[in-house]
């Protein structure tokens, strides 16, 4: 069989809502719009645990949160590291690598890939130091020498002003896996290659002039109402208070961040246009989707904290060999599904991995197939709410229009929240407190019980020379 070629887009920090193809009139991203219309597009995709390190390492093995261990923003080893997307593939023959952020512990981590070149956020370059790929470039072109001891007051020459517009990190990104998909084409072997995009990731990612092309009368309106956290968990309102700027600050967070964006869409039409010009085309599936979104002050929040959909619901389109064009799917999908599906469009043996998402490729051939009706997030809060709370974790069932909230702050405080996103979908009216909706309450916490408990099998990750039969759970559900 002739295995297609692999190649997965990724950035970071940018919900479903700010790509053209999935409703923003800002005109930013006609590069991964035209991707959305050559493939698949799924309008509900969602993130299972927001944060950067949960994200990935779902993404990367198919897996939620809890399960694998890895629920706070905290930099440690997913102990037992359970089989990852890259090394199945190098398995079966694919050559792999990873171009950008990978966002691992331990951070040179090559995830089992043949090729690596791992960057990370600026902010934290000392966790890789000089073994950051990009800090390479920038020494071999003369422009910056990362040491341990000057970081700190050397910093500022990286920010986007004082560097060549080719030299930034996004272009670099860009560059770099143009240049491995051209040795890749001179191979026999198929590839995987996962390019993996820093911005937008918040602000200060592209030049001050690069904001221009940035009209501040497309972007999307705040988010917010009068009075809106009267109704909501507690927890959140002590967060906002620590969050509260100047709107003309939020104005200009949220066109920096469109800007990174946009300077990401333009890439991606560079990589999309070597790949045609390689003659890869034809064999290659394309995916692009984030890590996680941006809440960008929306309910008064920023980045990812709280389980909004400005935060987990995130793009997901794809593209090439036997994927039907300019079609979408409305079904709950998951980071989760992204290792399942990508195994079966290369046709390998998935049945005996535990893991917890489904390919996605049944529903994309047949929209009318089984699939799930309920979808699962979560997030451990205390990393990026220190000072406000000792411990805070929420956990998120999706079912209809209906979403539901259980956030459990302290280990005893229960906060919960419910919203109809047909009726409210910008998640402003918290109906939690209404007793017309104690019942459908009491059975979501057992949904999310039920969730946990069938989950919790998988966790230890058990050896081959364990003998103890494990149960399996019913992937139908989730």
């Amino acid at each position: 069989m002739n295995r297609p070629n692999i190649l997965l887009l990724c950035a970071d920090m940018a919900g479903a809502a700010d790509f053209g193809c999935y409703g923003s009139v800002s005109d930013i991203t006609p590069n991964i719009d035209g991707l959305a219309a050559a493939g698949v597009l799924f309008e509900q995709a969602y993130c299972p645990c927001p944060p950067c390190i949960p994200a990935r390492v779902s993404l990367m093995s198919g897996l939620y949160a809890h399960t694998h261990g890895k629920i706070a923003h905290l930099k440690m080893r997913p102990a037992p590291q359970p089989p990852l997307l890259p090394e199945l593939l190098s398995r079966a023959g694919y050559r792999a690598g990873i171009v950008g952020k990978t966002h691992w512990w331990p951070p040179t981590a090559t995830l089992g890939c043949d090729d690596t070149y791992i960057t990370i956020d600026n902010h934290l370059t000392p966790e890789l130091g000089k073994n950051d790929a990009y800090m390479q470039f920038l020494e071999s072109k003369g422009l910056f020498e990362y040491d341990d001891d000057t970081w700190e007051h050397e910093k500022d020459k990286l920010k986007p002003d004082l560097l060549p517009f080719d030299c930034l990190k996004a272009n670099w990104t860009a560059r770099q896996t143009c240049e491995l998909l051209a040795t890749y084409a001179r191979n026999e072997e198929p590839f995987f290659l996962f390019c993996s995009f820093v911005e937008p990731h918040g602000a200060g990612k592209v030049p001050s002039e690069y904001l221009e092309k940035i009209d501040a009368a497309t972007l999307p309106p705040i988010i917010e109402r009068n009075g809106e956290h009267e109704d909501k968990p507690r927890i959140q309102r002590r967060a906002v208070e620590r969050w509260t700027v100047e709107r003309d600050a939020k104005e200009t967070y949220r066109r920096e961040v469109y800007a990174g964006i946009g300077l990401v869409d333009q890439n991606v039409g560079k990589i999309l246009d070597t790949v045609r010009e390689l003659g890869l085309a034809e064999n290659t599936a394309v995916v692009f989707l984030t890590d996680h979104g941006d809440l960008m002050y929306d309910h008064g929040c920023i980045e990812k904290t709280f389980l909004y959909e400005q935060a987990i619901r995130i793009p997901f389109l794809i593209s090439g060999p036997g994927i039907p064009s300019g079609e979408r799917r409305k079904h709950l999908v998951s980071q989760i599904d992204l290792l399942p599906t990508i195994l079966d469009l290369c046709d390998i043996e998935v049945d005996s991995l535990r893991i917890e998402g489904r390919s996605v490729l049944p529903i994309i051939r047949n929209p009318g197939v089984d699939w799930r009706t309920r979808l699962y997030a979560e997030v451990d809060q205390t990393v990026h709410l220190k000072g406000l709370v000792s411990s805070a974790s929420a956990k998120m069932v999706r079912e209809g229009s209906w979403k539901y909230i259980y956030t459990l702050v302290e280990g005893h405080v229960v906060e919960e929240e419910l919203y109809d996103l047909d009726e409210d979908p910008d998640e402003l009216f918290n109906k939690a407190g209404l007793p017309a909706h104690r019942e459908r309450l009491r059975a979501f916490q057992a949904d999310i019980l039920r969730w946990l408990v069938a989950t919790e099998v998988n966790r230890s990750h058990p050896a081959p020379e364990n003998h103890y039969p494990v149960p399996s759970i019913d992937k139908r559900f989730f």
